[in-house]
C-alpha cells in the first residue's frame, strides 16, 4: 500500500471543500489528514472516490476524516458484498500443519479474497492474489468432452 502524502490529503480535502466551505486546507489540516488516512491504510484512490461520492450525495456537512473513513467503508462494503458469493476456495493448499493436527486455513484466505475485493480488484482477480497469499493452488480443467449445443441441434436437423 502507498503511503498518502500530505500533498495527496490536501488534494482530497479540497474535494471536500465543495460539501464544506469552511474547511481550511492548510499544511497542518493536510498533515493530520494524511496521517489519519495512513493509520487507517486508506488507498488514495479511494479516498478521492469517497469524496466525489461525498458531495453529489449530500448537501453540506461538516468535512472530517470521520466522515470520510465512512464513506470508505461504505464503498469496501458494497464492493465485497458485489462480489463475495462469487469467492471459489482453491482446490489444494489452505491445510497447514499445526502441531499434531491439520488447520483449515480457508477463513483467513477468505478475510484475505474479501480485502482484495474491497480494495477494488474484480472476483477472479482477488481469488489469484487471495490464493498467491497462501501457496494455494486451483486444478486446472481441461476442454469439455460434451456436445455442444450447436451440434446436438445439428443431430436433430434444425441447424
Amino acid at each position: 500500500m502507498n503511503k498518502i502524502e500530505d500533498d495527496q490529503a490536501a488534494e482530497v480535502m479540497t474535494i471536500l471543500t465543495a460539501l464544506d466551505r469552511w474547511l481550511q486546507v492548510t499544511d497542518e489540516q493536510a498533515h493530520l489528514w494524511a496521517n489519519v488516512l495512513n493509520a487507517k491504510k486508506v488507498h488514495l484512490a479511494d479516498a478521492q472516490e469517497a469524496a466525489y461520492r461525498l458531495i453529489t450525495n449530500r448537501e453540506k456537512a461538516d468535512a472530517t476524516p470521520g466522515l470520510l473513513l465512512g464513506e470508505i467503508q461504505k464503498m469496501r462494503a458494497e464492493r465485497i458484498k458485489a462480489g463475495e458469493r462469487y469467492l471459489l476456495p482453491p482446490d489444494r493448499g489452505l491445510v497447514s500443519e499445526d502441531g499434531d493436527r491439520e488447520v483449515s486455513l480457508y477463513p483467513d484466505w477468505y478475510r484475505a479474497a474479501k480485502r482484495y475485493l474491497g480494495d477494488g480488484m474484480d472476483t477472479e482477480a482477488a481469488m489469484g492474489a487471495a490464493d498467491a497469499d497462501f501457496q494455494a493452488s486451483r486444478r486446472m480443467l481441461g476442454p469439455s468432452t460434451k456436445h455442444t449445443i450447436g451440434e446436438l441441434m445439428q443431430g436433430r436437423g434444425t441447424a
